[in-house]
């Protein structure tokens, strides 16, 4: 659920990206990943749907891959409705396989309770307005989730000691570790300020996780973290017969979703903690408008008109701040200076620290506040029309669709600390940052933000024609026409 939940799975062979999900007829793909949806309607809210892997119409048109029609409920002559709640909880689960070595430790929170209602009916006044209860119908929907999502991760660290730059009892018991050269003394190394201030990324040792060379435990820190997620949603769907050939219908779902995610996310640093987090906010909104006419028996047309967005707000959550002076050089003049955040970290290639592969010490401090916007208004025009033996479909859709987002600049750079780079390292990575030996630095210059915006027009015919009781010739012809995609101020290009 969420703009950060996904719908990305393969139909037909097809690729996950490639799929098709209209809700009443309208748009419902986030049009950034192609693999969320911009609304979930409630379960208890959906009238049918059908999915459509290969062999389909033209009228179907615009992804390659499958594509899912789904189509809410309306009301009717009579009053109906539902109510329920599905719940998880931590109290029916065994003990994760991560805590499972501390039987002392209780179980992280768990929980899913997933509950609403619906109902439906006529709209009418007695003896003022659809008395007979034929021409005007409502139906409204409420949902709620409230979660509690727990991870854990286990990450070598260093030891007290080490932070404070006395590396004697690391030299003993893992010697290819030990730091070396003109500004080690005794085993020791005297951190600068800004070697300091950055240890406010790596969080204190609180267990062990592996041996050195002669045997001893390795420093680790353990976190487990519940994060919560909670969503909303209202959906209200309104039908009214103009008259007994004519139906219109309105049809409106907005989403209040949000969660907590344990990490920096979508970042451009590695991240082994669960100590900076990113609150995520991502409300959804759908609506659609819709006029089915049967103009005759034989001849009948659809116009749907649709409007589509999700918004993504991302914000740090404990993210310690810059302090002040911070006596470090930077590429770019800024202001604040980084942003206002400590440069992201990297140790590598030190066994106490996890190594120099996808184990490393490592911590991202973000490019957040961070948002996005992709409003898409679709429009579609549908005919029908029967002529003997052939069913005859042509009509046009037609989509103007923006994607208003921030770059994802880490303006405050990501620093990595390389034991292996003899030019510059003591050959301890932790040493290094206390000192000031970087092997690499990478910063972004600004942060900008880019109102990307492009349309499609493709207008399509299909005739089923029924040449035998027993053979049916599907003959269809869909003309894609795609709009240059392009920064509305000119900031970008290809």
């Amino acid at each position: 659920m969420g703009v950060y939940g996904n719908v990305a799975y393969s139909m037909n062979g097809g690729r996950i990206e490639y799929n098709n999900w209209e809700l009443d007829g309208g748009d419902n793909m986030d049009n950034g990943s192609n693999a969320t949806l911009n609304v979930y309607p409630n379960l208890e809210a959906i009238a049918e749907f059908k999915v459509l892997t290969s062999n389909y119409g033209a009228q179907y048109g615009r992804n390659g891959s499958g594509t899912v029609e789904v189509e809410t409920k309306s009301g009717g002559s009579s009053f109906h409705g539902s109510a329920f709640e599905y719940l998880r909880n931590e109290f029916f689960n065994a003990r994760s396989w991560d805590q499972g070595s501390d039987i002392t430790q209780p179980k992280a929170p768990y929980k899913k309770h997933d509950f609403g209602y619906t109902v439906g009916g006529p709209v009418f006044v007695p003896n003022h307005y659809n008395s007979n209860k034929k021409k005007t119908f409502f139906f409204w929907s409420q949902e709620w989730r409230r979660e509690k999502n727990p991870s854990t991760i286990l990450q070598n660290v260093p030891s007290d000691l080490e932070r404070n730059g006395d590396f004697t009892v690391l030299c003993v018991h893992e010697p290819a570790d030990c730091p070396s050269g003109a500004q080690v003394s005794g085993n020791k190394v005297v951190p600068t300020a800004v070697g300091t201030a950055l240890l406010a990324l790596i969080p204190h040792a609180n267990t062990t996780n592996g041996v050195f060379s002669d045997g001893t435990p390795i420093p680790a820190v353990s976190q487990t973290v519940s994060t919560p997620t909670t969503w909303r949603e209202e959906l209200i769907r309104v039908d009214h017969n103009l008259t007994d050939n004519y139906r219109l219908t309105f049809r409106y779902i907005h989403d209040s979703w949000k969660t907590v995610v344990p990490n920096p996310l979508w970042g451009n640093g590695t991240s082994q903690f669960q100590d900076i987090q990113t609150n995520f906010v991502g409300p959804g909104s759908s609506f659609v408008a819709r006029l089915n006419a049967n103009i005759t028996p034989t001849l009948l047309n659809e116009f749907v008109a649709s409007y589509t967005a999700d918004h993504i707000f991302l914000t740090a959550l404990n993210n310690p701040a810059l302090p002040s002076p911070f006596a470090m050089g930077t590429l770019f003049a800024q202001n604040p200076l980084f942003g206002g955040k400590l440069p992201s970290i990297e140790l590598k290639s030190n066994i106490a620290y996890g190594g120099g592969g996808d184990s490393r010490l490592a911590q991202d401090s973000g490019y957040f506040p961070w948002n996005n916007a992709n409003p898409v208004y679709t429009y579609r025009d549908n005919v029908t029309k029967i002529i003997g033996t052939h069913t005859l479909q042509f009509g046009v859709y037609v989509a103007f669709a923006q994607k208003n987002e921030q770059n994802s600049p880490d303006v405050q750079g990501i620093l990595t600390f390389d034991s292996n780079n003899a030019a510059v390292s003591s050959g301890n990575s932790l040493a290094d940052l206390l000192l000031g030996n970087i092997a690499k630095y990478k910063q972004w210059s600004v942060e900008a933000k880019y109102y990307n915006r492009y349309r499609i027009v493709e207008p399509y015919f299909q005739d089923d024609w029924r040449v035998t009781k027993k053979f049916t010739l599907n003959l269809g012809l869909r003309l894609s026409l795609f709009g240059t995609y392009r920064e509305r101020y000119r900031q970008a290009f290809s």
